[in-house]
């Protein structure tokens, strides 16, 4: 059966051929389950990601506010001059 850790040493292949070659030592019986693994590995991948992009979205709109504040009251003390 194949593991996280194979399909982990399978990803760290670089490039087509390499892929393929590693891919092909995987036995017919194990070649479902590994791709399930995967499949599930990649949509947790895809959460996370998904959840920092989130978190970083929420933070530049805040730093944007921040800036757009600051701005405002460089403005404003300009004007009373």
């Amino acid at each position: 059966m194949v593991t996280r850790d194979d399909l982990e040493q399978l990803v760290k292949n670089r490039g087509q051929e390499a892929v393929g070659a590693a891919v092909v030592k995987i036995p017919d019986e194990d070649v479902r389950p590994a791709l399930m693994l995967m499949v599930m590995i990649y949509q947790k991948s895809d959460e996370i990601n998904r959840e920092i992009f989130r978190r970083d979205q929420k933070r530049i709109a805040e730093l944007e506010d921040e800036l757009e504040k600051a701005r405002a009251e460089l403005h404003r003390l300009e004007q009373e001059k």
